[in-house]
């Protein structure tokens, strides 16, 4: 079945929704909340913050694909 234009808009707002989204995850301010000297078990915190981030971008996309693409 064929998409319409309204719903190409609203991929394509979502789309650039989850890449600002994404892309403040990773900027110097919110990296620098995350404690270098912190760990969570035995795995840093910053790392565990990094990883966390990029699944949830991957996530994101994932299920903007699935319902939308």
């Amino acid at each position: 079945m064929r998409r319409g234009k309204s719903d190409d808009r609203e991929f394509t707002g979502l789309t650039v929704v989850g890449a600002v989204f994404g892309s403040a995850l990773f900027l110097p301010p919110l990296l620098n909340l995350v404690d270098q000297n912190e760990t969570v078990g035995d795995i840093p915190a910053f790392i565990l913050y990094l990883f966390a981030g990029w699944l949830c971008v991957i996530t994101l996309a994932g299920l903007l694909v699935r319902f939308f693409g």
